[in-house]
Formats: structure tokens, C-alpha cells, sequence
């Protein structure tokens, strides 16, 4: 899960209420545990809000729970509003790990590609389970750049719970979608990292 990364892990599951041991990094029974009691509330969820195509249930079994209500009411709201046509959303993006996040902060900076985010590792709300990226789809095709994108945003944010990467001032991220929270980044980093709750 996560990479790998078991203390990030264990954060993120001591911060949901499913981990008890100490964040030592170190995988044993208490964190078997947790996973399943994570595992089990992405069944609960999915049961009872429906589940959708593979990958973007992938994407929304790494998010924090409240994301993964959001994310599903999110999905079925763009699908059911007809802006798409025949065109297909599913999520591409969901939690990352420090790791990860370091590692796509250095595209088009210290490595090869475009810069695709100004957030280093513990900056994003990708690191906290609270925030996901779409992507649209003709066929097979990915839809890179597309109007669409502007629609899906507009209908997204309908829902009060919700930000959009659209709306964003300082770097414009269309495809993102975020859980609003009154704790800023840097209150949701320090909870996060001691196991503390962030999000209500």
C-alpha cells in the first residue's frame, strides 16, 4: 500500500482511528489489522454508493474515506449529466506518498518532461488521501487537453464539498479535484505525520 511505505501508511491509517500501534515504520499484526479495517470500509462505501471501472476504483481505494464518498457522488454526478457524450471520465490520480510526490516535483525540473506541479512532498493534498485527478477518454484515446475538462470542473463543483484545481490562482490544474478543509496544508501535514485526525 502506498508504495510500500509503511510509515506513511501507518499515519495515514492511525489517522483514520485503524492503526494503534506506534508509527516505527515497521510492518507487523497492527498494521495488517488496519489495512484490513481500511480495506473493509472501501467494501462499506462501495456497497453502498456503487462502484465503478477498475481503474478509478483503484484510484478510490487510496483515498481517505470521506474523499472516497466524494469522489463516488463526484463520479456519478459528471455521469449522469450528460456534458461527456461519449466520452469517459475515470479518476488517475489518487494518494501519494512523499515519495512519489518528490518524484513528480522533479519532472521538468532535475529530470526529463513538463512540469505537471509546483507541490513538493507533504505540500500537496494528493499526500493526505484528500485529493484525486481525472482524465477523460475517447475510445482508448487519453484527452490530454480538452474543453472538457472546463465542464467537468463547473459540474464537480457543484458539489459544496469540493474544490477545483480550475479555480486555482496560482498554478491552473483542470483535472484536480480536492476536499475542502479549514486546516491549511501545512495543520494537515503536522496532524497527518503524528497520526491525528485532519479532516472532519
Amino acid at each position: 500500500m502506498f508504495g510500500g511505505d509503511i510509515l506513511f501508511t501507518q499515519r495515514f491509517l492511525k489517522s483514520l482511528g485503524f492503526y494503534t500501534g506506534i508509527l516505527d515504520g515497521l510492518f507487523g499484526p497492527l498494521t495488517d489489522k488496519a489495512n484490513v479495517l481500511f480495506e473493509n470500509k472501501y467494501d462499506e462505501i462501495a456497497d453502498k454508493m456503487g462502484r465503478f471501472d477498475k481503474r478509478s476504483e483503484t484510484i478510490i481505494a487510496t483515498l481517505h474515506p470521506k474523499s472516497q464518498e466524494l469522489a463516488r457522488e463526484f463520479l456519478k454526478k459528471i455521469q449522469n449529466s450528460g456534458i461527456l457524450g461519449t466520452v469517459v471520465i475515470k479518476l488517475i490520480s489518487g494518494t501519494r506518498n512523499y515519495a512519489e510526490q518528490a518524484a513528480l516535483f522533479a519532472q521538468g525540473r532535475t529530470t526529463s518532461g513538463k512540469i505537471v506541479t509546483n507541490a513538493g512532498p507533504g505540500e500537496s493534498n494528493h499526500n493526505f488521501g484528500i485529493a484525486w485527478d481525472v482524465g477523460l477518454f475517447k475510445g482508448t484515446d487519453f484527452l490530454e487537453d480538452s474543453p472538457l475538462y472546463a465542464k467537468v470542473g463547473q459540474e464537480g463543483k457543484k458539489i459544496s464539498s469540493l474544490a477545483w484545481g480550475g479555480d486555482f490562482q496560482s498554478f491552473v490544474d483542470r483535472p484536480h479535484f480536492q476536499v475542502k478543509n479549514s486546516l491549511t496544508l501545512k495543520q494537515i501535514r503536522a496532524k497527518f505525520e503524528k497520526g491525528e485526525s485532519y479532516l472532519s
